[in-house]
This record gives structure tokens, sequence and C-alpha cells, in this order.
């Protein structure tokens, strides 16, 4: 498989900044996802991710662009090059277009895993929203069995 350049970015304070050719911003942020852990372990390495737009481009309007979807997957293999982390991709029903938005990141996953990542997937209800939840971690985490177990008991923990 070829694998396009990415586009390049700029780190700033936890987050990841580019532009595409047709002028679109992305904003990609890799922050502490502990909070959707209930009863979360501290010494677990788990963050959110979250991929913005940064200008006024409606999401559904913004061209294909695969360089794009190269350079997102580029920044997320860099973030796996510490095994130890793990990362929390959230679809919420609040615009209606979460089963799209995780449509398109399963694709880019499946896409361009090299076969050392695994991604788990569960969907339930949070205040009459829906949610989509991913956990994406590295096979060779220390902390694999444990993050995997304590992710699958959220929709009951939530439930209480």
């Amino acid at each position: 498989m070829r694998t396009l350049q990415p586009y390049e970015f700029v780190y700033q304070e936890d987050q990841y900044f580019f532009e595409t050719n047709n002028g679109i911003k992305y904003r990609i942020e890799i922050k502490d996802g502990s909070s959707y852990f209930i009863d979360f372990k501290p010494y677990l390495s788990v963050f959110e991710l979250s991929i913005d737009l940064d200008n006024d481009v409606v999401d559904s309007s913004a061209p294909y662009d695969s360089r794009t979807e190269s350079t997102i997957i580029h920044i997320l293999l860099d973030f796996f090059t510490n095994h130890s982390n793990c990362l929390i991709y959230v679809c919420d029903s609040a615009d209606g277009r979460h089963y799209g938005r995780n449509r398109k990141f399963n694709t880019w996953f499946n896409k361009f895993n090299d076969g050392t990542l695994e991604k788990h997937d569960i969907n339930f209800e949070v205040e009459d929203s829906e949610m989509l939840f991913s956990l994406i971690l590295h096979q060779n985490n220390p902390f694999r069995e444990e993050i995997i177990k304590l992710f699958y008991e959220q929709p009951k923990l939530y439930g209480k």
C-alpha cells in the first residue's frame, strides 16, 4: 500500500494543526480522557481524540482529500510510539451526524492500521444522547487487558 505524504503540521500544547490544499484548517487535539471512565485508575494513560475543523467549512461539505486522512493517521501512529498510551474517540448524536463521523474514522483506522493497534467499540445512551465510543490501544500496551475490561464496563456503570 502506498501512503500519501501527510500535510505538514504544527504541534502546540497537545494540539496538532494543519491546512489542506483546499484551505481547510484542521485541529487535532489529544487531551486527558480519564473523565470518560467511572472508577478510573490514575496510572493508566488514557487520552481523548478530537478532530475539528478550525474554519467555517461544514464537515459534510469538506471535499475528500486523502492527504487529510494520511495526516491524521500519521499523527496517531506517532502518538502510539508510546505503547502505554490509549485513545478514546467519541461520536455523540448532538448534530445527528455521529454515524457518518464514526464510519469515516473506522475507514481511516482500517486502511492505515499496520496491525499493531486494536480498536474496541461500544454504543450507549447518556442523558438521552446516543454515544459511539471507540477505544484504540497498542497490542503491546502493558495494561491492555485492564483497559479493555474497564472500557466495556462503562455502559453499565453509567446506568447506575
